[in-house]
């Protein structure tokens, strides 16, 4: 599981039984209820991108978003 922060810190969460992390979310929902996980901004991705179909958000907007759903870091270069 991939967290960011809206600062852009980072953190990944690796667990060998997936149903850990299951079993961990409501303690990391219970430190930052509004925090956004991979598999949630997944199922966003339609409807960021009717916003930017619209015009609602700028290119720029629309790709960091990709980017994050993609497990792109912020800290890459490449």
């Amino acid at each position: 599981m991939r967290i960011v922060t809206f600062s852009n810190q980072e953190y990944l969460i690796v667990a060998k039984d997936p149903s850990y992390l299951e079993k961990i979310m409501p303690f990391v929902h219970s430190l930052q209820p509004d925090i956004l996980v991979r598999n949630q901004a997944i199922m966003e991705v339609q409807r960021y991108q009717e916003k930017w179909v619209k015009g609602i958000i700028s290119n720029g907007e629309y790709l960091m978003y990709l980017n994050f759903v993609g497990n792109r870091s912020f800290n890459d270069l490449t």
